[in-house]
């Protein structure tokens, strides 16, 4: 007979997402509703000695794919970190029930431009490398900056659904709403929490606080964006963002969830979504213009709210970034 666990009392509550490229956590504690990956994720995972086949894979794909005309717009070396993260986004497929999130080049965080045209091209790798991968199972995630969040509404309005991430704000939430962004990813705690041993993130009431009112800036404005924590590092954290329309869980956290028995008998309910039932939202006037050609506005907010965390962050998953290219850059060398 089946304990209960924390993580079955967590999917009663949320959509629960995996925040791994880590199959065997799929297969072991799945199915989950999403995927998530960003360039740390993919960083760490492409070195484990079982990817060793698929780096492989990869660099003969990327020599390969760079010759055609929808491809060569980069690198050999940048297309095979895209090709890198979308293959081991697809391997995930058989444990979800919903759609795999690939992350957009942090290198293109303050261009609209290059964020839509790297989109697409991601899409385009999933159709060449999957073609029974149907385009809507696809979700693009993209920092969460002014530059950012004009290409969202861009690719929204071509029917490419996105997510807002590295999202810490209340403003980025609302520009995030009226760019038609279909989910928003807020970070509880800083990127660095994740990368820098000892350090914790003392303004984390911040970020709790910011999904219970995202969310109901949402609802009762009729916006259609959902909510989406991340960048958890505690079970207490996960419990009091239990009502959530989704969360995305860790590997340790999905494990340690698991391993404790849910009672509900003498389970103390800390959700910040039934104790904040009357927290305050602002109205969408307060943010009217945010997107507008002029990002003074925006960047003036965001610099009062932010503590710098979102270009941390982007920092963060920029050395991953480069980190990965010059795995890229190895492997491809190696074959010519």
């Amino acid at each position: 007979m089946h304990t209960q666990t924390h993580l079955d009392y967590l999917r009663t509550r949320s959509l629960v997402d995996c925040d791994t490229l880590d199959v065997s956590i799929g297969e072991d504690l799945g199915p989950f509703v999403d995927c998530m990956s960003n360039q740390a994720i993919a960083f760490f995972e492409i070195q484990k000695p079982e990817n060793k086949d698929l780096i492989v894979e990869c660099t003969t794909l990327a020599s390969s794919l760079t010759t055609r005309e929808k491809f060569n717009d980069v690198s050999a070396a940048e297309l095979m970190v895209e090709i890198i993260m979308v293959k081991l986004s697809l391997r995930l497929l058989p444990y979800i029930t919903g759609s795999i999130h690939i992350q957009t080049n942090p290198n293109y965080s303050n261009s609209c431009d290059s964020t839509t045209s790297n989109a697409r091209r991601i899409l385009s790798l999933v159709s060449e490398l999957s073609p029974s991968t149907p385009v809507n199972k696809v979700f693009i995630k993209i920092p969460a900056t002014h530059a950012g969040l004009r290409a969202c509404a861009v690719l929204e309005n071509e029917g490419i659904r996105t997510m807002a991430t590295t999202l810490f704000t209340v403003c980025q939430a609302a520009a995030a709403g009226s760019a038609g962004c279909t989910y928003i990813a807020p970070y509880v705690n800083a990127l660095k929490v994740h990368f820098t041993p000892g350090f914790e993130d003392n303004t984390k009431v911040k970020g709790l606080k910011l999904c219970v009112v995202a969310q109901k800036y949402y609802r009762e404005n009729g916006f259609s964006t959902q909510v989406l924590p991340a960048s958890l590092t505690s079970v207490a954290e996960i419990l009091q963002l239990a009502g959530a329309q989704h969360i995305t869980v860790p590997p340790t956290l999905l494990k340690a969830l698991a391993a404790e028995p849910y009672n509900p008998a003498t389970f103390v309910n800390t959700s910040l979504f039934d104790v904040l039932v009357d927290v305050s939202i602002p109205s969408p006037s307060d943010f009217a213009g945010l997107l507008d050609e002029d990002e003074t506005a925006f960047n003036a907010l965001l610099e009062a709210e932010d503590d710098g965390k979102m270009q941390q962050a982007i920092d963060i998953f920029t050395k991953m970034q480069q980190g990965l290219m010059d795995l890229a850059v190895e492997h491809l060398q190696a074959v010519e």
